[in-house]
């Protein structure tokens, strides 16, 4: 479940990354950093979507379990969502994003 939802956020941050130098070149900050937060809470709807397909996988019959399970994925999927939201950030302000 972890390796999905880190899966996600590097194709996110891959994607966040080759967009960074076409922000730069645009000259349209304000609308690519719009751009780039659009695509981190995508990218976090997604993961949590799929935390909620992938829980009810590994738990069919129990609630409780499940919930426990989607409740660690999501937030998971948030801490990624925040991380990704901070390269929109660092690129916006024309720094070298770090990547966590």
């Amino acid at each position: 479940m972890r390796s999905s939802t880190r899966l996600i956020l590097a194709l996110g941050l891959g994607n966040l990354l080759l967009a960074g130098g076409s922000m730069a070149a645009a000259g349209e900050t304000g609308r690519d950093f719009a751009q780039c937060i659009h695509s981190c809470s995508s990218a976090r709807a997604a993961c949590g979507q799929q935390c909620v397909d992938q829980c009810k996988a590994l738990f069919p019959q129990g609630s409780g379990p499940r919930s426990a399970c989607v409740s660690r994925c999501v937030h998971d999927c948030e801490e990624t969502g925040s991380d990704c939201k901070t390269v929109c950030k660092a690129i916006k302000n024309g720094q070298s994003p770090n990547i966590p």
